[in-house]
Order: C-alpha cells, then sequence, then structure tokens
C-alpha cells in the first residue's frame, strides 16, 4: 500500500516554491507480511533516502519481478533490483495556470541550490486564475469573504490567490523577502542548519565551492535530460508543428542546440560581462536563444542601441521573441509601440489550438 502527495501546503513558500516546504512530501508504503523481504527496511522504521515521484514507477515493476525501460529516469526503491541512494535530487517549477516561472533546484543531504531564471519577476507572482469571468459569491458568506479579501484593489476585481501580497502594507512588512519585486539569480541554503531555508548563503565567499559544484550538477542534469523548460510553449507548440510528433519528445530529439540554449539562459547571473553577451545573442539564428537574450536583458538598464534591436524583433516570425521584446520594451514605458505586436500575436492560431 502507497500513500503519497504531489506537493507542499498551500500557504507561501510552500506550492508552487522550490524550498522543502513546497516540494518534501509524505510517502509511506506498507508491505504485508507475505513480502516483508522486498521492504528497504524493517516495520515502523524511517528511510531518509533522497527519492523523486518518479521512482515509483520503476519501484513499483520491481516488485513484481519486471525490468524498467531504459528511458526511465527513476531509480528502484525496492525489491530485487533496489538501486543504491542517489546523492541529489533536481526539481522544477515552470508554468503554474497563467503564471510562467522557469526556476530549476537540486538538493543534497544537508544543501539546496536555487536557480531562477527569469530573476525580473516579483518573488510572490500574480496568478489571476480566472477568477474575472466567475459569479461573485453572494454577500454575508464566507466565500465572500474570501473573495473580498484575495482580490487586486482594481475597479475591476481579478481574483488572484496571491493577491494579498499587492495589496498596500505597512513600510515594517517590505522589507521581507516575499514582498520584493524582483529574485535573487541564484539561492544556496544549508537545509542542516537552516531547515526553514530563509538564509540565502549564495553570495558568502566561505560556501563559494560548494555554490559552484551544485550549479555545474545542475546545469550538467539539464543538458542531460533535455530540460525543454526553457523551451518557450508557443516556441514547443511551433515546432511540433514541424516535427509532427508528440510535443516534447519529438522537440526534445531535434533540439540539438540544448547547451547552447541553457548557456544564453545562465548569462543575466553574470553582471555586465553577462549582458554583453545577451546583446550579441540577439541577432543568434536560433529563436530560443533570441529569446533568452530579451528575457535576460529584463534584469539589465540597456543603451538605445539595444532598444532599437529589441523594436527590430518586435517583426520577427518567432511567437515567443517578439512577445518576449514587447514585454522589456513595455517595461522601459514603451506600451505604445508593444500594444499592436501583443494584439497580432493573440491572433494566431498556434495559441489556441
Amino acid at each position: 500500500m502507497f500513500f503519497w502527495a504531489d506537493h507542499g501546503s498551500g500557504y507561501p513558500r510552500t506550492e508552487t516554491y522550490v524550498y522543502d516546504d513546497g516540494l518534501r512530501v509524505p510517502l509511506i508504503v506498507r508491505f504485508p507480511d507475505k513480502y516483508q523481504h522486498l521492504a528497504p527496511s524493517r516495520p515502523g522504521t524511517a528511510v531518509d533516502d533522497l527519492v523523486m515521484h518518479m521512482d515509483l514507477r520503476p519501484s513499483m515493476l520491481s516488485l513484481a519481478g519486471m525490468p524498467g525501460p531504459e528511458h526511465f529516469q527513476g531509480r528502484v526503491l525496492f525489491g530485487p533490483q533496489k538501486n543504491q541512494p542517489r546523492d541529489y535530487v533536481c526539481s522544477a517549477r515552470d508554468r503554474l495556470d497563467n503564471c510562467n516561472e522557469v526556476i530549476r533546484t537540486i538538493r543534497t543531504e544537508k544543501y539546496r541550490y536555487i536557480r531562477d531564471f527569469l530573476p525580473h519577476r516579483p518573488y510572490a507572482p500574480l496568478y489571476p486564475d480566472g477568477g474575472f469571468f466567475r459569479e461573485v459569491p453572494p454577500e454575508g458568506t464566507s466565500a465572500r469573504d474570501f473573495w473580498e479579501t484575495s482580490c487586486l484593489l482594481w475597479e475591476q476585481k481579478i481574483h488572484d490567490p496571491d493577491g494579498v501580497f499587492l495589496m498596500p502594507i505597512s513600510e515594517d512588512f517590505k522589507q521581507y523577502l516575499v514582498r520584493q519585486d524582483s529574485k535573487s539569480c541564484e539561492e544556496l541554503h544549508d537545509i542542516e542548519n537552516d531547515p526553514e531555508e530563509i538564509h540565502n548563503l549564495a553570495n558568502a565567499p566561505e560556501f563559494h565551492p560548494i555554490k559552484e559544484q551544485l550549479r555545474k550538477k545542475h546545469f550538467d542534469r539539464m543538458v542531460e535530460t533535455h530540460d525543454l523548460g526553457h523551451l518557450d510553449e508557443t516556441e514547443i507548440v511551433a515546432r511540433t508543428v514541424v516535427e509532427r510528433g508528440s510535443v516534447n519528445y519529438e522537440v526534445g530529439v531535434h533540439c540539438d542546440n540544448i547547451e547552447r540554449v541553457l548557456e544564453t539562459a545562465d548569462l543575466a547571473r553574470l553582471g555586465e560581462k553577462g549582458k554583453r553577451g545577451l546583446v550579441e545573442c540577439l541577432d543568434d539564428p536560433d529563436s530560443v536563444v533570441r529569446y533568452w537574450a530579451v528575457t535576460g536583458l529584463m534584469s539589465f538598464d540597456w543603451n538605445d542601441g539595444t532598444t532599437q534591436k529589441l523594436v527590430d524583433l518586435l517583426e520577427g516570425e518567432s511567437i515567443a521573441v517578439s512577445p518576449a521584446a514587447a514585454d522589456a520594451l513595455a517595461r522601459t514605458g514603451q506600451a505604445a509601440i508593444t500594444t499592436p505586436v501583443l494584439c497580432r500575436v493573440l491572433e494566431i492560431d498556434l495559441h489556441w489550438g
């Protein structure tokens, strides 16, 4: 008998966040007496191995005496084919409903390293979950109370589960991480001494070797697994039309420059050196590389020459790059020239198919 959950609790820094509170879930397995020989330990004991949901499928096959297919990435947790415990686990945070993020993390027994590829986004993002189109609950009900306290304070209220973070707050609370309008590119947490993962050690010199080691392991893992989370979803759909195959698999097979894509996405953390690289990548022939060049530049200020490059990209053929360029330019007060581009993109059938 197996018992598990899909993610942590639904309160700040848990569900949708890549800390232990959001990723660590219960896993309880009960072995009947006649199958105790297949269990990894005696009844009632806790196993401290680092495990992932993807381990369940090969583990079930192992209990049935069947080998797992070669493409399975999970490890066998028990049974005659039990694997050695892993040294680390990797997790990801991508789009949730209407809000997209690109966050990756690697966790060992002692440390967690987090790489945020959209650091220009607010720490507590907006989640318009379709409430704009729903009937407002009747007054005097608990549902209405929740509606009133979790809506943005606009003339037309939009229900947002995290909207409370965007409401006016006192100056005393603005210092807290959850209230910031941007995020760190990197986080490093000593889980052994800081189990709540509050203190970011990424910039502490004494932890530099550990950060470098975990960053490299994380990068190698993304390359090994062909991490398609770095391809904008519209880009994946567009490439699927060309490949005429299943969305992720065929695109992954034919994406032979994933390392180049990841290197471009990583430039934003390198300061001015990275900024120069991002500007150069605006002219790259690959649309995914251009997308990450534009996205990375949203963490910087830029000159008129770069502005003109972004303006030129507004008329490009890529349905991922032109909206990204519009986003970047709108952030600098140039919404007038970007609105027609966004309207045009919304008329593309691929977005609604």
